[in-house]
């Protein structure tokens, strides 16, 4: 089929396996479009501030839609301080990631809460170094002082795994983990520091 939307065509398009169809962007609205008939069986209209350049779908069936400076879920809009780029998924399907171009914070949105939060990327957290974030198979943790302790909780604060380095450096193997948030406690001294960390393969 060949599809002539209104008001000009977008650069991207989703499946919602939900409703089985298509989601066509255009500048600033989306067409609903039945695969079979190819016909635009619905009209939603953003009234987006810049061109959609990025869609998706979470697991409701509820599209997500990211323009230069905004992300748009669930009838809210939200403000990006950095225009973001290409967003995912996590493999839970609770929260949408998406990097910004800036050198310190990526934006989290959660599916449940609706909620757009920042997460500081700067690798210092009180003498602490944590890095990279968002993190791939390897996460680094040093410090000028000897570290005690070094545990990972889920974002639910469940705690997965506690390692004892007794060392300044120490490397965290992330490639079992799940796409996700967690959160890093280190304990150097008396002192214990805990940090935010996106894992994304």
């Amino acid at each position: 089929h060949t599809i002539y939307p209104d008001g000009g065509g977008g650069y991207a398009v989703a499946y919602n396996p939900v409703d089985q169809k298509f989601y066509l962007a255009t500048n600033c609205d989306l067409h609903v479009v039945d695969p079979e008939t190819g016909n635009i069986d619905e009209i939603i209209y953003m009234n987006a501030q810049n061109w959609i350049y990025q869609l998706g779908i979470d697991p409701d069936g509820i599209p997500i839609v990211q323009t230069k400076n905004y992300l748009y879920y669930n009838d809210q809009e939200y403000f990006l301080r950095e225009p973001g780029r290409q967003f995912n998924i996590d493999e839970a399907k609770q929260h949408c990631i998406i990097p910004s171009p800036g050198p310190d914070r990526i934006f989290v949105l959660d599916f449940l809460s609706t909620e757009l939060h920042e997460i500081s990327t700067s690798p210092r957290v009180g003498g602490v170094q944590i890095y990279p974030n968002p993190a791939d198979d390897l996460l680094t943790v040093s410090s000028k002082a000897f570290i005690k302790e070094v545990s990972i909780f889920d974002c639910s604060g469940k705690l997965l795994q506690v390692d004892y380095p007794d060392g300044k450096q120490f490397e965290i193997n992330t490639s079992s983990l799940k796409n996700g948030i967690y959160i890093i406690e280190v304990i150097v001294g008396k002192k214990v520091t805990r940090k935010k960390v996106v894992v994304r393969h």
